[in-house]
């Protein structure tokens, strides 16, 4: 039994496998299938519990060892923001992107590919080099001048 961090899930391919080995000796292992998946998320730590099964243990391997889990993942591009980046428009998601030019600010929608505990991982919306308000973002309003923290005042 794991629990597993639920934006995960959107990354695990159809086809995938778990490794578990044991924590004691990590060179006993075993190769295993997702069994079960708990029908509600943790609201203390934003998990769900995943049971493995695993069709041929080692006898080593006995009911309740502790173990170690890894598994492959899809790759995917996504752009890591806090939580204070985000805002909204229209009821869908969106963030303040300043243009480089004119310090000024644009309200873009963006598609939020998964919310984690303290961020949100942004599947599209957003470009390499954009510079994204992570704070503050509620008082702002378009086209409205800022100033880029850390950045030298002409």
């Amino acid at each position: 039994m794991f629990d597993v961090y639920e934006a995960i899930f959107a990354l695990v391919p159809d086809d995938a496998k778990a490794r578990i080995a044991l924590v004691s000796n990590p060179n006993i292992a075993a190769d295993g299938t997702v069994r079960e998946v708990a029908p509600a998320v943790d609201t203390n730590n934003g998990t769900v519990r995943v049971k493995i099964g695993i069709a041929q243990p080692p006898p080593a391997m006995t009911l309740g060892a502790a173990v170690i889990g890894s598994g492959s993942l899809k790759s995917s591009r996504v752009v890591m923001l806090p939580w204070g980046a985000l805002s909204e428009i229209d009821g869908r998601p969106a963030v303040w992107v300043v243009d480089p030019r004119d310090h000024t600010v644009l309200l873009r929608p963006i598609v939020v590919d998964a919310y984690l505990k303290d961020r949100i991982m942004v599947k599209s919306g957003l470009a390499t080099g954009d510079i994204v308000v992570s704070a503050g973002g509620q008082d702002l309003r378009p086209r409205q001048k800022v100033a880029i923290a850390g950045e030298q005042q002409k």
